[in-house]
Formats: structure tokens, C-alpha cells, sequence
């Protein structure tokens, strides 16, 4: 599901009646320019979209070939992570992160951030909100979605903490 954007490399592989390799970088208007064919819209596609897209507008001059589009490398998205995070502030991370890569990135969430309701933003509007607790006790991703370019994730503090101790299978801050 990732969506292609300017910046990113894009190869597109050719075999079979032909051999060929194209690798191009997706320029800021959202093109590829591939010789002998022009310019391809690509950004705003899935991998998926593209690849079919390659494949239906090269396939008319490679027809006796296989045609695959694949990313060569992801374009650097800016995110910014913000509240009680140890070190808040402007990150500039790859376009596949999630927000708890860019949680981590930002040192993690300080003594007296919560765990319960991280909240992402995408142009102003409230996109997901993570519970950090199901991820660390069942593994669950719940709400953990990939940034792109000015999402704002929010940490706020925590509403109550109890300090649990002694003779108890997980002691420790909840």
C-alpha cells in the first residue's frame, strides 16, 4: 500500500524477447521519463498500480516480454513528534516508517508521557491513535500507521499512573 511519490527510485525489469533495466527517480511533477516511450505519471500510485501501469504502457513495445515495476529506494519524509517524547522535534525519516519508528527516533517517550493514547495527525485532522500497552503485551500494531510527509504525532502526559509491586507477575508503572 505504500504510495509512490517525487523522490523515489523506481526499477522497472524487462525480460524475456527483450532484456532491459530502467532505473529512474520520480521527478517533483510526479513523472518517470522512459527513452523511446516519454514521460509516465506514476506518483500518487500504489507499487501495485504502478507496476500494472508500466506493464500496460510498456507492454505495447516490449510485447513479447515480462515487465515488473519494483522501488530501488524510498524517498525522506518529514514528520514532526511532539509532547513528552524525550527529545521532541523535526525528524527526517524514510517514507516506509511507521509512527513508532518515528517514536523511537525521537527517543521514546519520557517518564511522564502516556502509553495509552498516542495520537498521529495528518493535515490537521486526527488520523490514528496508538496504545503502546497492546503492542508491548500482545503484540498488537493497532493504529501504528505509515507517516507521510508533515504528519504531527502527539504524545500527551499521562492521565494516572499506580506503581504496582511485590508479589505480582508484571511489577512496575501502569
Amino acid at each position: 500500500n505504500y504510495i509512490l511519490g517525487a523522490g523515489d527510485r523506481v526499477i522497472i525489469d524487462i525480460w524475456g524477447a527483450s532484456q532491459s533495466a530502467i532505473e529512474e527517480v520520480i521527478s517533483p511533477e510526479g513523472y518517470i521519463v522512459v527513452e523511446g516511450i516519454g514521460p509516465m505519471r506514476i506518483a500518487g500510485k500504489t507499487v501495485t498500480e504502478a507496476n500494472d501501469y508500466a506493464k500496460e504502457v510498456l507492454g505495447e513495445v516490449f510485447s513479447e516480454s515480462s515487465i515488473s515495476l519494483t522501488v530501488g529506494s524510498g524517498r525522506s519524509i518529514k514528520v514532526q513528534v511532539m509532547g513528552e517524547v524525550r527529545t521532541p522535534g523535526s525528524y527526517t525519516v524514510s517514507a516506509l516508517s511507521t509512527a513508532f519508528n518515528a517514536l523511537y527516533a525521537a527517543g521514546g517517550i519520557n517518564s511522564i508521557g502516556t502509553l495509552r493514547a498516542i495520537n498521529i495527525y495528518r493535515a490537521g485532522k486526527l488520523l490514528s491513535t496508538i496504545d503502546v500497552y497492546d503492542y508491548i503485551l500482545k503484540g498488537k500494531t493497532a493504529g501504528d500507521v505509515r507517516l507521510q510527509d508533515n504528519d504531527v504525532i502527539s504524545v500527551g502526559a499521562y492521565a494516572a499512573i499506580v506503581d504496582i509491586k511485590g508479589k505480582v507477575k508484571r511489577p512496575m508503572l501502569y
